[in-house]
């Protein structure tokens, strides 16, 4: 493949240049960076801008526009400043899958043309909301980095994992074939957004697991109980004390129990979780963990100053092996003398009043 300048472009304006069939090679810096560089023995070295919304991937050639000359008055020393404004190869390919769409829908095959339509949305452009576009669906219902960083007192800085962290919610939009529409409904619905982080700052100025035990040992007014009335004590030992804890991610779930839930059995309640993910266009919906639960409920209230969950259970995942007795309950004394209800599990029994919160 021959690299080449757009001549029209060039001959009409000398501001902007337009180069095709640009291959970058990348290379990583220190803070996590990379930088791109494209070099030809014909023309000046291309440097990527920081600036361009598209990144390189592997081999593929791109057309690009000069936005910077380090050496102007020379056409062979210093270096351009470019940004990729098309993926040669993704268009060719959108053209042709255009092509077969339309052939389709000149047999009046609608199912097989949106099928390759939806091919060129998810998988060839991979056009999905971003975050910023999340945040302005969500809006109040969007708990973020700005958010969770004022509860936490932890905030994420590194760029490695700031970059870590989009790339998981472009495999998830990907995963779960996310449009604004989609996340329009889930937002109608009564779903939020939240970032979870799986640390915290203590009482002490440690930064510690966010687990259930270190929740209790910071002294932030959580109470944990059976069902019997008999409180777990601080030698109480199990996986979802101990170690459980929040995933780093944006996790979108339901502020309140699915209506069809309530009184219903685990069982149940799973077949409820299914059905009404389909109907939602998604294969499945998941529960939450007692400590996700915890962790949602608590950062909303920070940002929002609104309880979630109030009077009302969330039957979640968590798998607590040992205990006997129907559930086992956390929950919040979030006024003086009351007790408020956060998370409960219950094993093979009805729920009794408990629904579930469904999460993507």
């Amino acid at each position: 493949m021959t690299e080449k300048i757009n001549p029209k472009t060039e001959s009409e304006s000398k501001k902007e240049q337009i180069f095709e069939d640009v291959v970058f090679v990348g290379r990583e810096l220190s803070g996590g960076k990379t930088e791109y560089k494209s070099s030809a023995i014909w023309r000046k070295v291309m440097i990527l801008a920081e600036s361009s919304k598209v990144k390189p991937k592997g081999k593929s050639p791109y057309r690009v526009k000069v936005v910077g000359d380090s050496n102007p008055g020379d056409l062979n020393r210093g270096a351009y400043t470019v940004e990729i404004i098309g993926d040669i190869k993704q268009e060719n390919t959108v053209k042709n899958l255009l092509k077969q769409a339309d052939d389709f829908l000149k047999l009046n095959d609608t199912a097989s043309a949106r099928a390759i339509m939806d091919k060129i949305q998810f998988e060839v452009l991979e056009l999905f909301p971003t975050l910023e576009k999340a945040r302005e669906v969500f809006r109040e219902d969007f708990i973020g980095m700005s958010e969770i960083e004022q509860f936490l007192g932890v905030g994420l800085s590194n760029p490695m994992i700031l970059r870590s962290l989009e790339e998981s919610w472009e495999k998830k939009a990907k995963r779960l074939k996310l449009t604004r529409e989609k996340l329009e409904q889930l937002k109608k619905d009564g779903f939020m957004m939240v970032l979870r982080q799986p640390h915290f700052l203590d009482k002490n100025g440690n930064v510690v697991d966010f687990t259930v035990k270190n929740i209790l040992d910071d002294e932030k007014c959580y109470l944990i109980w059976r069902a019997n009335g008999e409180a777990l004590n601080s030698n109480f030992s199990s996986d979802f004390v101990d170690k459980d804890r929040p995933m780093l991610e944006y996790a979108i779930v339901k502020k309140a129990p699915l209506v069809k839930s309530y009184d219903r059995s685990w069982l149940e309640q799973s077949d409820i979780l299914k059905e009404s993910a389909e109907k939602n266009g998604f294969k499945d919906f998941r529960r939450r963990s007692i400590v996700e639960t915890i962790y949602d409920c608590l950062a909303y209230h920070h940002a929002r100053n609104i309880w979630l969950l109030k009077n009302e259970g969330d039957l979640t995942a968590s798998d607590i092996p040992g205990v006997i007795s129907d559930r086992v309950k956390i929950g919040i004394k979030w006024t003086s003398g009351k007790e408020f209800q956060l998370a409960s599990f219950a094993i093979y029994n009805p729920s009794q009043g408990h629904g579930v919160c469904p999460q993507l």
